[in-house]
């Protein structure tokens, strides 16, 4: 059975108005800290797998860093947050690591990857007529709007309007 434009339309998750979802009855309870948990733990049940145990501390710091700047942590900053029990030196990790500028750098290539960035039209050529000499500052720019936090319908607007816009980012 075929559907209209306007009946698919209006069947569409997309075309759905926002509501918030019950949050589900996590069991067990001790396994939940917040409601994304619990979303969590409830398709866990569904398909009958227990939750991980909680990572230790050491495990904690190299998940993230990998994670968030993909490079592991020195010894000293796995001595430190180790070492330190308090409740804010997760927060404080997680902070550190969000303002590190190899945030932006490791995100900012995966966007540079969609739009096949490049800086040379023929890599067999490097420093040949076939570089694009100043497109350094587009990469850098990137990278900048990760690190800043720039809010993702700008980011998409300014390269939708790059051609006109970016001339002005670029001069120096």
């Amino acid at each position: 059975v075929r559907l209209s434009a306007q009946e698919t339309r209006s069947d569409h998750w997309a075309f759905q108005p926002i509501a918030r979802p019950e949050v589900p009855q996590a069991v067990p309870p001790e396994w939940v800290n917040n409601s994304i948990d619990a979303f969590v733990l409830a398709r866990l049940n569904e398909r009958y797998i227990r939750p991980s145990t909680e990572a230790d501390r050491y495990t904690l710091i190299r998940r993230l860093s990998l994670d968030l700047i993909g490079l592991p942590p020195t010894p000293e900053e796995i001595e430190q947050f180790v070492a330190d029990p308090s409740e804010q030196a997760y927060q404080q990790l997680l902070t550190r690591l969000l303002d590190s500028p190899r945030y932006g750098e490791r995100w900012g290539r995966h966007w540079l990857d969609v739009v096949r960035y490049c800086d040379s039209r023929d890599s067999r050529h490097t420093g040949a007529p076939h570089d694009v000499n100043e497109v350094w500052r587009y990469r850098d720019w990137v990278v900048d709007a990760f690190n800043s936090d720039r809010p993702y319908d700008e980011f998409r607007m300014d390269q939708v309007a790059g051609d006109e816009n970016f001339s002005a980012v670029f001069a120096h």
